[in-house]
C-alpha cells in the first residue's frame, strides 16, 4: 500500500491516518467542523500529498510522481481533490467563485475564519503544501488565483498581516516562480509533472457539448440548419462533466451535509451556554 496509499485514498478505498476517514466521508462530516480541521494535524497530509515529503505525520506518505500521475489522470479522484481544496478554503473563509479559473472570494463568514487564521500560524505551513500540491495534482491554474487573492487581502486589503512573510517568502516562490533553482530544489517538480488533470478535460468536452447544443438550438429556430451526412452523434453513457455538477450540487446541498452543519451550531451554541453561565456565576 505504501507504494500508491495516495492514489488509493483519492480513489476513495482506503482511510486518511491517523483519526481519519475515506475522502468521500470527509467532505461530507468535516466540512463545516472547524474545531476539528484546526486542531487534527494528520488530515493535511493525506488531502494535499506532494512529492517534498509526508510531513510531520508519520502515518502519511509523499506522493509519488507515478501516483500524482494516476490522480491528474483520473477524473473521479481529480473531482475528490477539487472537493478537499473547496473545504480547506472554506476553512479559511474563501470560496471558489469559478471552477474553471480557480478565481476566489470570500466566504460568508470570513472575518471570523481569517480572525482563526490569525492566532494559527500553522495554517501557513498548510497553504504552502497546498500550492505544492495544486500544481502536482493537475490543479496548476488554480495557483495564481490563490496567490492573487491572497496578495490582494493581505497588501491592499490590510487582512491577515500575520501571513506577510509567509507571502514574500513561500507563496510568492511557489506560485509565480516556477522552473527557478530555488523552486526545482523545494518542489522536486518537473514541467511535465504540472500538466492539467482529467478534472478541465472534462469541463472542456461539457463546455464545448453545451456551445454546439446551443448553436444547433439558435440555427434551428432560425430554420437555416441543414441536414449535415455522416455526422455522428455523441453517444457516451455518461457525460463525466455533468455528473460532477449533478453529484456536487446533491452533496453541497443535501440533508446530511446540512445535518452534520446544524449539529456542529448547537454544539458550539452548547458550549457558548456552559461559558456563560460560569462567567455569571464568578460574577455573582
Amino acid at each position: 500500500m505504501r507504494e500508491s496509499a495516495n492514489y488509493l485514498f483519492y480513489q476513495n478505498k482506503i482511510k486518511s491516518q491517523p483519526s481519519g476517514n475515506y475522502v468521500d466521508r470527509i467532505h461530507i462530516e468535516w466540512f463545516y467542523d472547524y474545531a476539528w480541521l484546526e486542531s487534527h494535524h494528520g488530515y493535511i497530509q493525506w488531502l494535499f500529498p506532494i512529492f517534498e515529503s509526508a510531513g510531520m505525520n508519520s502515518s502519511s506518505y509523499r506522493l509519488k510522481k507515478s501516483e500524482a500521475r494516476h490522480i491528474r489522470n483520473n477524473f473521479k479522484a481529480s473531482c475528490r481533490f477539487y472537493r478537499s481544496y473547496r473545504m480547506q478554503l472554506n476553512f479559511y473563509g474563501i470560496d471558489i467563485a469559478n471552477p474553471k479559473t480557480g478565481e476566489l472570494k470570500r466566504s460568508a463568514d470570513w472575518e471570523e475564519r481569517f480572525r482563526n487564521w490569525e492566532l494559527h500560524s500553522h495554517n501557513d505551513l498548510r497553504v504552502s503544501r497546498i500550492f505544492q500540491c495544486l500544481g502536482q495534482l493537475g490543479f496548476h491554474r488554480y495557483k495564481k488565483q490563490l496567490h492573487n487573492f491572497l496578495s490582494d487581502e493581505i497588501n491592499n486589503k490590510g487582512q491577515l498581516q500575520r501571513c506577510k512573510r509567509a507571502l514574500k517568502d513561500f507563496w510568492t516562490l511557489l506560485a509565480i516562480q516556477e522552473g527557478t533553482e530555488k523552486y526545482n530544489n523545494k518542489t522536486k517538480e518537473a514541467p511535465e509533472d504540472r500538466e492539467e488533470g482529467a478534472f478541465f478535460r472534462e469541463m472542456d468536452k461539457w463546455e464545448a457539448k453545451q456551445q454546439r447544443k446551443a448553436k444547433e438550438e439558435e440555427e434551428e429556430k432560425e430554420e437555416i440548419k441543414e441536414e449535415k451526412e455522416g455526422k455522428e452523434e455523441e453517444v457516451e453513457a455518461e457525460d463525466l462533466w455533468e455528473q460532477f455538477l449533478k453529484e456536487d450540487k446533491e452533496l453541497m446541498q443535501g440533508q446530511e451535509l446540512k445535518d452534520w452543519k446544524g449539529k456542529l451550531e448547537a454544539e458550539r451554541e452548547r458550549e457558548r451556554r456552559k461559558w456563560q453561565e460560569r462567567a455569571d456565576r464568578r460574577k455573582g
